[in-house]
């Protein structure tokens, strides 16, 4: 598989490239100093590749605007945009939406797939066709989310969070936020009633297992005949494996 890796210099960046190369995959690591020549290297591009992209989001942007410049055959050759960054405002995620003709791409807050599971779990349907969240504030619970980072991530609450809540039905003014040292990640949705409480707990203890699942999803988008459209998680998850 050939990738473009757009901040391979950051830390998860430098993850990614690791693990790619571990599984024999070339990679073009890409930084903040080949911004200015996006349109270059999108063009340089001479077989099918995956863009995984764990940059930010200005630097997204600049290589999403690129590419909607390209001719039509080049942007054929991108097999899909795998995009990891998080802390869009409405305005960027509105310019995001605006490559669903041009190829397929994914943003993801989390590429755990024990975070997926936790999504998963939260939004699962009980037996009388309700979800689990809204099973417990049925039942008398209140749900309140909180993740702890550390203290350079410059987003809070995390987009992680965000999903989790969203995928809870907790309205974002109960998440809570906290930065902290060198914590990976950290986030635990609390339900809590008279007299008892449940929580559901999600620890990132490396940032290696964030890469290991970008690579397992770049690695399926790259084998697929995806539709040029936004995908979620599951339906890139839910793909063959090559």
């Amino acid at each position: 598989m050939r990738v473009l890796l757009l901040g391979a210099n950051g830390r998860l960046g430098g993850e990614i490239a690791l693990a790619l190369a571990t599984r024999g995959h070339r990679i073009q690591a890409l930084g903040k100093a080949d911004s200015p020549r996006a349109l270059e290297v999108l063009r340089a591009q001479g077989k099918p590749y995956v863009f995984v992209d764990v940059s930010l989001p200005e630097g997204t942007l600049h290589w999403v605007k690129a590419f909607r410049g390209l001719e039509p055959e080049t942007r054929a050759l991108c097999k899909g945009m795998l995009m990891g960054t998080t802390g869009f405002d409405a305005e960027g995620l509105k310019a995001l939406d605006t490559l669903d003709d041009c190829l397929p791409w994914c943003l993801v807050s989390n590429f755990s797939a024990g975070v997926h599971l936790f999504e998963e779990l939260l939004g699962a349907k009980t037996r009388d066709g309700r979800s689990v969240a809204d099973l417990a504030r049925n039942l008398g619970f209140d749900l309140a989310l909180w993740e702890s980072h550390h203290t350079r991530k410059l987003d809070a609450p995390s987009g992680t969070a965000k999903t989790l809540a969203l995928a809870g039905g907790i309205p974002e003014e109960r998440i809570s936020a906290t930065r902290v040292g060198h914590v990976v990640g950290e986030h635990i949705v609390f339900a809590s009633a008279e007299g008892e409480e449940l929580r559901v707990q999600h620890i990132a203890h490396t940032r290696a297992l964030f890469a290991r699942g970008a690579v397992l999803m770049a690695e399926r988008m790259s084998v697929a005949m995806l539709a040029p459209r936004r995908h979620s998680k599951a339906e890139i998850l839910n793909l063959p494996q090559p």
